[in-house]
C-alpha cells in the first residue's frame, strides 16, 4: 500500500497540471464573430417589421426612420431604397403594410 500512497500526490499534481492547461486553452479561443447583416437581408427585415407604406406613395412622401437609417449605414440613396423596397414587393407579390 506504500506504493500505492506515494503515486497519489503525482497523479493529483497531473491532474492538476492537465486542468490549468485547459484553462489556458479555454482563455485562447477565439470567440466566433457575430454575422454583419447584409443590404439585402436589411431591405427583408424592413418590409417584415416595418410600416413600409410610404415606399408605395410618390417620391415627395418621406421615409421612415428605419428606412433612412439602412441608407446611411449602406451609403446608398433614399431613393435606392425606395426602389428596392418597391422591387422586392413586387416579387413577393404584396402591398406595404
Amino acid at each position: 500500500m506504500a506504493k500505492h500512497e506515494s503515486l497519489v500526490p503525482m497523479i493529483n499534481k497531473v491532474l492538476a497540471d492537465m486542468r490549468a492547461e485547459d484553462t489556458q486553452r479555454k482563455v485562447l479561443v477565439r470567440k466566433p464573430r457575430p454575422r454583419r447583416l447584409g443590404y439585402r437581408a436589411s431591405i427583408a427585415w424592413l418590409i417584415n417589421n416595418d410600416d413600409c407604406d410610404w415606399a408605395d406613395g410618390d417620391d415627395d412622401t418621406p421615409q421612415s426612420v428605419t428606412a433612412a437609417f439602412v441608407a446611411d449605414c449602406f451609403g446608398v440613396d433614399d431613393e435606392k431604397v425606395r426602389k428596392d423596397l418597391r422591387r422586392y414587393l413586387d416579387v413577393k407579390g404584396e402591398g406595404c403594410g
